[in-house]
């Protein structure tokens, strides 16, 4: 196996004028010899720098029964490559291993074949917006982020390690840019392929084109209209301590039950690559958002020691609400943008006065309707949606991750999202609560466990 260092710079700048076309050729392999060898980029969860070139040929690609046990074994294999480091919040580099693989359109790693390299990648020019090479004052002339050429090759796979313990977070490479995802890892609603733009690094934000039908959408608004009610604030599963609040103004219902609800929650677990498990979810939420309702900057996570029974902590084997997929079911005519407001926005604006005025000077929404042109916003486009992470690849809480719901000026919002947890969900289960625990070894050897707690032995 050859290893070779390649560093891969993180790009930040807007490519808003230039749109990925992935050419889906199919590539028939009528055979793969065992001395067939294969290149690639190896890369720490999430990540876009520091990556890897290895080398590899067919025998030397694990074997075993089942297709987890085969991704594992790649990842371990991988994990202990010279110069590949992952990274788990808490523990020194080095001493970290992988047990999860996915390639860059959402594949697990299970086979030597998806490893060989992509269909050609071209880039064209979206002929809908205009581009100019007028440069505004205090650019960078020499802005290596805008490609003069128009062509941009990705000619090797690239592959994510995934510490063990946590979970798949899909890399940022630029802003703008376009993956299409594996038909084999997230099905397609219809007959377009399923994309994912990256939006922002910190916190990590995509959005998502060609996410549900019109039908889907249609039938989540109709069955959500009987069920409405104001919404709130707190814990959803804690009825007692749920309240209504200035700062959330819209009206909700949850649908867990009806057969498009189902196949939500299924399509964003596969989007998250996270195994499905009633366990790890809050329900799928209906939200509808009239003229003038918001909802003001939050977190979606839960802060580490606000419960001295439940470890929210994901890094140290606790869970916490890891990713959040928010669907936009309408298009809406102005405003009901997700914002983001701890980081800015590429392409900053000046909110019209009129939207201004709908609101009491100086007040909640007021200062919402300013962030929401010069803070990074995700816009309301039926059929797409925004995923976003609550924690970083390393599993630590991003408060980068804290968002709101822009004032609707025009027209109504109509949207729907599931919060994903990275293990068992807050709830019934605490974590710190004592429980019986019986262990029968099946094995001829001594085997020796560890575990982690405080030190009153809980």
């Amino acid at each position: 196996m050859k290893v070779r260092r390649k560093l891969v710079l993180n790009k930040t700048t807007n490519t808003s004028f230039i749109v990925l076309l992935l050419l889906l050729a199919v590539t028939t392999v009528s055979s793969i010899s065992s001395s067939t060898s294969v290149t690639f980029q190896v890369f720490d969860n999430g990540s876009s720098q520091d990556g890897i070139e290895v080398t590899m040929i067919g025998d030397e690609f694990p074997t075993a029964d089942t297709p987890e046990e085969i991704m594992e074994l790649f990842a371990i294999q991988m994990s202990h490559v010279e110069g590949i480091v992952v990274h788990r919040h808490g523990q020194q580099p080095g001493t970290v291993v992988a047990t999860k693989a996915f390639r860059e359109d959402g594949e697990r790693i299970t086979s030597f074949d998806q490893l060989l390299p992509p269909p050609p990648a071209v880039v064209a020019v979206d002929e809908n917006k205009e581009k100019t090479n007028d440069k505004k004052d205090g650019d960078d002339e020499d802005d290596e982020n805008e490609d003069d050429t128009g062509e941009i090759r990705m000619d090797l796979r690239r592959i994510y390690l995934v510490a063990e313990g946590l979970e798949f977070m899909w890399p940022f490479v630029r802003y703008g840019h376009l993956q299409i995802l594996s038909s084999r890892a997230l099905t397609p609603p219809e007959d377009k392929p399923i994309v994912l733009e990256s939006m922002s690094d910190s916190p990590r934000v995509f959005r998502i084109m060609n996410f549900f039908s019109h039908d889907e959408s249609e039938f989540l608004i109709d069955h959500a209209t009987k069920h409405l009610a104001r919404s709130t604030v707190g814990n959803a599963n804690d009825k007692a301590h749920a309240r209504a609040d200035a700062g959330r103004t819209s009206e909700n219902a949850w649908d867990g039950s009806t057969y498009v609800a189902k196949r939500m929650i299924t399509r964003s677990f596969n989007l998250t690559r996270i195994v499905e498990d009633v366990g790890k979810i809050d329900g799928l939420q209906i939200v509808r958002y009239l003229p003038g309702q918001f909802y003001n900057e939050h977190p979606d996570y839960f802060t580490p020691g606000s419960d001295k029974y439940f470890d929210f902590s994901p890094y140290s084997g606790g869970s916490n609400r890891f990713a959040t997929v928010f669907m936009y079911i309408n298009d809406v005519e102005e405003g009901g943008c997700t914002v983001f407001p701890r980081t800015s926005s590429p392409n900053p604006t000046k909110p019209p006065q009129y939207s201004l005025d709908m609101f009491k000077k100086y007040s909640m929404e007021y200062h919402m309707v300013t962030k929401c042109h010069t803070k990074l916003a995700v816009p309301p486009q039926q059929g797409t949606a925004a995923l976003f992470y609550s924690s970083t690849p390393d599993g630590r809480v991003d408060p980068m991750s804290h968002h709101g719901a822009c004032p609707v000026i025009k027209g109504i919002k109509w949207g729907a999202n599931i919060w994903i947890w990275n293990r068992q969900r807050f709830g019934d289960i605490k974590t710190g609560l004592p429980r019986p625990l019986k262990i029968h070894n099946t094995l001829n050897v001594t085997i020796y466990l560890s575990w982690e707690g405080r030190e009153d032995g809980t």
